[in-house]
């Protein structure tokens, strides 16, 4: 029996913290391989900025070129409509009859697991691997994965490591602003990514990330104090003002949000 890793993802584009994640799970959980995953039309994010499937597999081959322990599943990309990972697993599940299938997810993923489609599905079909993140409590997402265990009687462990992954939204905001981004990216990702131009045209620009991070500061904020009680260090009142100048002209930004 084979202990096979998937990472999914929109790869939008792929960067160091993924390739980081990937190999931290293949090494603590020993396992045999572990594939990347691109989403097609991720339920939970806009195509907004989302570059072309052929691209994003391209950038994947460049970035695990000569890592024979990581490989590509295209399988999202073979269904119509939008990708569902309970549906995805299930399919898997098929193709891997012999085997044990990790899903590996990081800490927001976890802690917003409740919005997947069929949860408990997911949970039927794969031990999940969850891997930090320094904005993020470890006491509360392990409250969550508690729960899941009790509730679900799920296999979920940690994956135990301090990288931090970088939003890929700002890596497509710092690149249409032509700022480098060679230590985020793997640089032959980061060469095609120059030579196609993607990224060049986005819908927002420098000052939207900006009011993005002013918005992250605002609903954490609000989150710490009004639904852990616990007193937040930034003044909210504070914060709410440069916000509030620019949220008509940061409307775009709304859309996706929490993309990463």
């Amino acid at each position: 029996m084979k202990k096979i890793g998937i990472l999914g993802g929109t790869f939008n584009p792929i960067q160091n913290g993924h390739i980081v994640m990937a190999r931290r799970a293949l090494v603590e959980y020993e396992l045999d391989k572990v594939y990347f995953m691109p989403n097609k039309i991720p339920p939970h994010k806009t195509q907004d900025n989302l570059i072309s499937n052929k691209d994003r597999i391209n950038l994947l081959k460049l970035a695990i070129k000569d890592m024979d322990y990581f490989d590509i599943l295209d399988i999202e990309f073979k269904r119509e409509g939008k990708s569902y990972t309970y549906q995805t697993l299930e399919e898997l599940k098929k193709q891997f009859v012999d085997d044990e299938i990790y899903f590996i997810i990081g800490a927001d993923s976890m802690v917003n697991f409740s919005t997947w489609k069929y949860p408990e599905r997911i949970l039927a079909n794969a031990i999940l691997l969850v891997a930090p993140r320094n904005n993020l409590s470890q006491t509360y997402v392990d409250n969550i994965i508690n729960d899941y265990v009790e509730r679900c009687n799920a296999d979920i462990r940690l994956i135990h490591s301090k990288e931090e992954m970088v939003s890929s939204t700002d890596v497509r905001l710092h690149i249409a602003n032509g700022e480098s981004v060679t230590d985020l990216l793997p640089k032959p990702v980061y060469d095609y990514i120059i030579e196609k131009g993607l990224y060049k045209n986005l819908k927002c620009k420098l000052t939207d990330m900006k009011v993005r991070m002013y918005l992250r500061m605002i609903f954490l904020t609000d989150f710490l104090e009004n639904v852990l009680n616990i007193p937040s260090a930034l003044p909210i009142c504070v914060l709410r003002l440069p916000c509030a100048m620019t949220l008509v002209y940061s409307k775009p930004i709304l859309q996706d949000f929490f993309t990463i």
